[in-house]
């Protein structure tokens, strides 16, 4: 089974997260939310992971044209396994 990722644009881009959250369901991940973050730019994507799930994020990373990988156990997330930023490096690739 797939982790449940939750997706946050933070490109200044408008629709780049969902863009992103439909390439992802496309391949049989479950989206549990895509948000936006209207006051950041960031360029880079990364993907926050639960450490226990390493293995599935090399994958994923793949996927999202080699995005960066950050480990982080965030006891209090229970909903989420992982977290994806939205950066624009993203813009040209997922639409």
């Amino acid at each position: 089974m797939l982790p449940k990722i939750k997706t946050i644009n933070r490109s200044g881009k408008s629709g780049l997260g969902t863009d992103l959250s439909i390439r992802l369901e496309n391949k049989d991940y479950e989206i549990i939310s895509i948000e936006n973050d209207l006051g950041s730019s960031e360029t880079n994507t990364v993907i926050v992971y639960k450490p226990v799930e390493s293995k599935s994020d090399f994958v994923l990373s793949q996927l999202i044209y080699g995005a960066l990988l950050s480990a982080y156990d965030d006891k209090q997330s229970q909903q989420s396994e992982i977290t994806t930023y939205v950066g624009s490096d993203l813009e040209n690739a997922v639409q």
